[in-house]
């Protein structure tokens, strides 16, 4: 114990225990040494392999996101349907006085040629054809906005075991040719269809398309779907509603471009949404963090432990 003199008395004040901790060297190493030189090649090692897992995931993530991304939809049956149209001229040669009537044939494909359907020079494809250039290029902004939209927050259970999101179309015509023994919304029904096989809109063995096409002379609205379309949520009720809808639309405003917006806008609506959760990126940084706490924690009670250790041999 320790005493300090005041004056001339003695008084002890406190006791201090007094440990003395003898490293032990084995090897030329100590051993205090060798743990945190085997701790941290056992972190090294753990953040080596959580690294390499998350470049495999990630990976994979892109993978996925690729075959989902925004391209040329897979094609199920391409074919060229008979030309029907008894007067056909192409928009950029057209004459004046002489009207355009467009049929499945005679129709741009804006996957294959989306200059003719669409303001933008530019683009390599679009989800859209208006070849009469009835929509202003504002509206196709927005039109294709809306589209994108519905790609991704939409979605459904495929035959193939994963989870795919919808896909739609436009097409706006300003006059459509009609058979003599079919009236227009037969002959607009039929245009939608095999617009919607030969542009291919749909994910690879789900079969989930649609196509909305608007003629505006005719004030018609034709909505066209795959079988992997859920009849539970295009009915026929629906679809006689989206009509009316975009007809209300078209009147009001005498514009195309109102009458296709409330129309895809009803179709986002009426699909189920996409299932809520943290996006990948989220997923990541909740990882890291989550790793970096475990190493913090797994750092912490390995040392408690060896100081314990080197306490219960000191008081031995």
């Amino acid at each position: 114990m320790y005493r300090v003199g005041l004056g001339n008395r003695k008084r002890t004040i406190r006791e201090y225990p007094v440990r003395v901790s003898l490293t032990l060297v084995v090897n030329g190493r100590s051993q205090c040494a060798n743990f945190f030189l085997a701790t941290s090649y056992r972190l090294f090692i753990m953040m080596l392999c959580f690294v390499l897992a998350s470049v495999a995931w990630l990976g994979t993530l892109s993978g996925a996101c690729a075959d989902e991304a925004e391209g040329i939809p897979f094609k199920f049956r391409p074919h060229g349907p008979k030309l029907e149209a008894k007067i056909y001229t192409p928009v950029r040669h057209r004459i004046p006085g002489d009207e355009v009537l467009y049929n499945a044939a005679s129709f741009p494909n804006p996957f294959v040629e989306p200059q003719k359907c669409t303001f933008s020079t530019t683009a390599t494809h679009s989800w859209l054809c208006d070849p009469d250039h009835l929509l202003t290029p504002q509206e196709q902004s927005t039109l294709e906005s809306r589209l994108m939209k519905l790609r991704d927050s939409t979605e459904h259970d495929c035959p193939d075991g994963r989870r795919h999101f919808y896909q739609a179309a436009v097409a706006v015509a300003h006059n459509i040719y009609v058979p003599e023994d079919q009236i227009p919304q037969q002959a607009a029904d039929e245009m939608a269809h095999a617009l919607l096989r030969q542009w291919g809109i749909g994910n690879r063995g789900c079969h989930d398309g649609m196509l909305l096409l608007f003629v505006k002379k005719r004030d018609l609205a034709a909505l066209a779907k795959r079988e992997g379309v859920e009849p539970e949520y295009i009915t026929e009720a629906f679809t006689t509603i989206l009509k009316a809808r975009m007809h209300l639309a078209y009147v009001a405003s005498q514009s195309a471009g109102d009458a296709v917006i409330s129309g895809v806008d009803m179709l986002n609506y009426q699909l189920p949404a996409t299932r809520a959760g943290p996006g990948w990126v989220a997923t990541v940084i909740i990882s890291l963090a989550a790793l970096y706490v475990l190493s913090v924690l797994v750092v912490y009670f390995a040392i408690s432990r060896f100081m314990m250790k080197e306490a219960h041999a000191g008081d031995e």
